[in-house]
């Protein structure tokens, strides 16, 4: 699975790939907040950054499980 990730703000339009640790600094900096939207590959749809860990002590979380079968690596549309 990728370890890297696709983000945007309501609005905006999808950034990325990026890793985990530079979301932490983009949170760090105030650049993105809990409500701000995450995706990577695995993962069904977008989802909130502060339910997928962003600013705790989470290390690289792993995307809630998927039902649905395995997309291409590319962030759906916001």
């Amino acid at each position: 699975m990728s370890k890297t990730w696709y983000y945007h703000r309501l609005g905006g339009q999808p950034r990325g790939p990026v890793s985990w640790t530079d979301l932490e600094r983009l949170h760090s900096e105030g650049r993105l907040s809990g409500s701000d939207r995450l995706w990577r590959d695995g993962m069904a749809e977008w989802m909130p950054a502060g339910s997928l860990g962003l600013g705790t002590a989470v290390t690289d979380p792993q995307p809630p499980p998927v039902s649905a079968p395995p997309r291409p690596p590319q962030p759906p549309q916001p």
